[in-house]
């Protein structure tokens, strides 16, 4: 695996993340741990080189902020939303590489509304200097027998990203230096089935294809 440092959580409280992140938060636990995302104060967390953030499932809405060109969200009591403190914090630290991961059915909630906002959120981001690329991903198209699609966005910091030739072309002109991995062929299920169970299964071999 990849050996790295768990710089610092944060969740609705220590045992929330624990939920989350199972037997991987055990092995590899945070250096710090803080509460709420929307909480903690961005200029003081810790700066890391790579900055991971799933979006929860929640309805969010949207306001003019204080300076009238920027976003804020707000969740369905009027909070302000997870969404705000991600960006901030990417605003305030600039890591090197950021990844942000949300649920499909959120992303697409009243004809891609959420994914309209927060695109549109994510362009101030981009302005600071960051390629940024996104895609819809269902985990079976990556040699896993798991039905989930998410929606994926990796920002790389465009002062990273060096100004050699990839496959003739000049990366620092591209769009963006990161490729999201090609699909891989889904495996028949039959290689996720114990058949060393001498009980009857209730799928047949051709069924398994």
């Amino acid at each position: 695996g990849v050996h790295f440092q768990h710089v610092f959580d944060s969740g609705a409280g220590p045992s929330a993340s624990k939920t989350d992140h199972g037997s991987h938060y055990l092995r590899n636990p945070p250096t710090t741990q803080y509460c709420h995302i929307t909480d903690r104060n961005n200029r003081e967390v810790e700066s890391v080189d790579i900055y991971y953030a799933t979006i929860p499932c929640q309805q969010i809405h949207t306001r003019p902020s204080a300076n009238g060109s920027d976003i804020t969200f707000i969740d369905g009591k009027g909070n302000p939303s997870v969404v705000n403190g991600i960006i901030d914090y990417i605003n305030e630290q600039q890591p090197i590489c950021f990844v942000i991961d949300a649920l499909k059915s959120f992303m697409q909630f009243s004809n891609g509304s959420n994914h309209r906002k927060i695109l549109r959120a994510l362009k101030h981001v981009d302005k600071a200097g960051y390629h940024i690329s996104h895609r819809f991903i269902n985990a079976n198209e990556h040699g896993t027998a798991h039905n989930r699609e998410k929606w994926y966005c990796v920002g790389t910091r465009k002062s990273t990203v060096s100004k050699t030739e990839v496959e003739g072309a000049d990366i620092a002109a591209l769009d963006s230096p990161f490729e999201f991995p090609m699909r891989l062929p889904k495996p028949p299920l039959a290689h996720f089935i114990d058949t060393s169970s001498k009980t009857d299964r209730s799928l047949t071999p051709t069924q398994m294809q």
